[in-house]
């Protein structure tokens, strides 16, 4: 993180400095506390409490689409969804 802040590594010198290390520790804890399948937190969107905060949302993406249907046509499978993904949000006022 030094070096991307304009620290220049002379010879010799370590490239991680001992903040470079904490700030690349806690930034992967920080993506373990991550809910895998929607990113948020999980200390949020899994605590009962937050139950009902959030509703789901799909959009479809016609070129995905597109590509899986050619995909589908030489047989090859593929874990697209035919174009359709899917995810979520906070419902408005439930924050």
């Amino acid at each position: 993180m030094s070096v991307i802040r304009g620290r220049v590594v002379g010879d010799g010198d370590p490239v991680w400095l001992e903040d470079d290390l904490i700030a690349a520790l806690e930034y992967d804890d920080w993506l373990d506390s991550l809910c895998p399948g929607c990113g948020r937190p999980q200390d949020e969107c899994m605590d009962p409490a937050n139950d009902g905060r959030y509703t789901s949302t799909e959009a479809r993406c016609f070129a995905c689409e597109a590509r899986e249907k050619a995909a589908a046509r030489r047989g090859k499978q593929s874990d697209d969804q035919g174009g359709w993904y899917f995810g979520a949000r906070e419902v408005e006022g439930g924050g």
